[in-house]
């Protein structure tokens, strides 16, 4: 709605344009009513208004100097004058103000709402012709900037352009300074249009941050970048780190920026611009939320590389072993490695590597990452959304803990079953004559692959199990006093009472007789 003051020093008067004017419908809002025209004054010195309808002959102040210093203080304002004088120099001193409406009284309501009406009218083409204006503006400063940025813009349009926005065309002692928004890392079945909302609404904080408070020379390169040309100072890194922080304690995305060398006569804009994006992709190896100075790109190796192979078996072999130590160990050789690639891109290679080769391990255990994890055939995509290289590392060891964890509780459950029916099978034998080999063929396993089997799940040796059952049975046939030594040992599976008697005292420190007195 547009803002009006309505002024007339007879209190009448101004009730009866309150009340009988339907305001509301004619799109303007009456912030300030009043009969004291230096009281309005004071009014429209300290707030904007789009209209100011007064009286023209009042005490103190009149109408017409009313308007006079309104306009002073608002250039676009709109002026409509209420008179009660048919007085020549009314009429004449309101045309030289370029009065837009102008009704004498006793006011007629319907002439002055189509008054109003026509006033609004012209407010609203003047708000759209000048919307349209700065978004033309705003579009030639962000395209001028964007093709000096690549070297490509129209020397006369640019250099017309820089007067216009108050820098040297040849940039000269600047630095282009490039800022990206940080991708999130979304999980399987998170929300990808909602990242999308928060980049946007971050590249909107940004925008009218710079429009508000920072440099001109900017625009807006794509969805998740933006670029400037500063002025380059002692105190850039300081400030861009501000930014950062900002950034990060008021969105719910952080940012990255990347900076280039000075702007010098050897050293173009576009030899920056292409400095500051090298800086950015280094986000990979230097991480993110953070600034990257030209200083910090390193000199990559070109050394061949390590073959991975090796360390790539001892990982999955860690991985169905559930030995998640030596799993993390792994990552940390495999990404040791990375220190002699020298593209970012690379790094993405490097990784898709990994995880087809993890993908072809598994199928030869007859899984897949569909089985373990319930992927479907584009999950393996999500590794185009990392920017670094901890950012992969993180995803690679989350991945493999889980598959380890889910092939653990998957053997788990598999071996409590067939161990319920090994341990029931022991039991109904402890009488009599049991062994390892005994066991495995009734099962169907080697005597070897169930003994490690067993001590892995069970915790001890076939055989110190078997011990270990007999001598628990025993202690509760012994406190039976109607039963014999030689029987309690012959229930176990002893046939020689010497025997049982010296293996209890072994087992458990004392002879079957002190046993069983000690047990009462």
């Amino acid at each position: 709605m547009y803002k009006a003051v309505v002024v007339d020093d007879e209190r009448y008067d101004l009730e009866g344009l309150r009340q009988l004017i339907p305001w509301e419908k004619l799109n303007i809002e009456v912030v300030c009513w009043e009969n004291r025209p230096l009281v309005a004054l004071q009014y429209i010195e300290e707030h904007r208004i789009d209209l100011l309808i007064t009286d023209i002959k009042m005490p103190v102040l009149s109408g017409i100097e009313l308007a006079k210093r309104a306009q002073d203080l608002n250039p676009g304002l709109k002026k409509c004058f209420i008179s009660g004088y048919q007085d020549f120099q009314f009429a004449k001193q309101a045309l030289d103000l370029k009065a837009d409406g102008y009704v004498l009284k006793p006011v007629d309501d319907n002439e002055l709402i189509a008054v109003i009406g026509n006033i609004v009218n012209q407010l609203v083409q003047e708000r759209n012709q000048q919307e349209m204006m700065e978004e033309t503006l705003e579009w030639r400063r962000q395209d001028s900037v964007s093709q000096l940025l690549q070297g490509k813009s129209s020397r006369l349009w640019t250099e017309a352009l820089a007067e216009q926005l108050g820098y040297h065309y040849s940039c000269a002692g600047m630095t282009v300074v490039i800022v990206e928004i940080d991708r999130g890392i979304t999980s399987a079945g998170a929300s990808e249009r909602g990242l999308q909302l928060l980049t946007e609404q971050c590249i909107g904080f940004l925008e009218e941050l710079f429009q508000q408070y920072g440099p001109k020379l900017w625009c807006t390169l794509s969805s998740h970048r933006l670029a400037l040309i500063v002025p380059s100072n002692n105190d850039l890194v300081i400030e861009l780190t501000k930014l950062v922080e900002l950034t990060a304690a008021k969105q719910k995305v952080t940012i990255t920026v990347g900076f280039s060398d000075q702007v010098s006569g050897n050293f173009t804009v576009k030899q920056a611009y292409e400095q500051a994006q090298e800086c950015i992709h280094y986000k990979m190896f230097l991480g993110k939320n953070r600034v990257i100075a030209p200083s910090m790109l390193l000199l990559r190796d070109e050394q061949q590389a390590e073959d991975i192979q090796p360390i790539l078996d001892r990982m999955f072999q860690a991985t169905i072993k559930y030995q998640l130590v030596n799993i993390y160990d792994c990552i940390d050789e495999l990404f040791a490695v990375v220190q002699y690639v020298d593209q970012p891109q690379k790094v993405y290679y490097f990784a898709t590597h990994i995880a087809l080769k993890l993908h072809n391990d598994l199928a030869q255990m007859n899984e897949s990452f569909q089985s373990l994890l319930g992927w479907g055939s584009n999950n393996l995509e999500m590794m185009a959304q990392f920017e670094t290289i901890y950012d992969i590392q993180k995803w690679l060891r989350s991945t493999l803990f889980e598959i380890s964890e889910t092939l653990y509780m998957r053997k788990q459950k598999r071996n409590y079953k067939l161990f319920e029916d090994i341990i029931e099978y022991i039991e109904e034998r402890l009488s009599g004559e049991i062994t390892l080999r005994e066991v495995a063929n009734y099962f169907a396993y080697s005597p070897n692959h169930l003994g490690h089997m067993f001590k892995e799940t069970v915790g001890s040796t076939f055989n110190e199990y078997v011990l270990m059952r007999r001598m628990e049975v025993a202690k509760e046939l012994l406190r039976n006093h109607k039963l014999k030594v030689y029987e309690v040992a012959d229930q176990i599976g002893y046939k020689s009472s010497t025997h049982f008697s010296r293996t209890f005292r072994e087992a458990i420190g004392m002879t079957p007789g002190e046993y069983r007195k000690k047990s009462g």
